[in-house]
């Protein structure tokens, strides 16, 4: 799962998927508020999960939104890979 999270931020920020790791700040980035919003719209419909305003605005780092991808999958029974 971690993969296809970090995947979700190799395709849209057009980097490998090698340079972006868990520890990396979204801002530090050069994330924006708008393209993170489209990454976690993208990794719900993949994943079948929904995440609040609130666990949107949560989010710091690449492995705060690995971590709560793997709990949502976790929850609600989903396996997708």
């Amino acid at each position: 799962m971690k993969e296809k999270v970090i995947g979700f931020f190799a395709e849209k920020l057009s980097c490998p998927q090698e340079e972006i790791n868990e520890d990396m700040i979204l801002t530090g980035m050069g994330v924006t508020s708008l393209e993170l919003f489209s990454m976690v719209v993208d990794m719900e419909e993949y994943f079948g999960i929904q995440f609040s305003d609130r666990e949107l605005g949560s989010f710091v780092t690449v492995g705060d939104i690995v971590c709560a991808v793997e709990k949502k999958v976790i929850c609600q029974g989903k396996t997708k890979q």
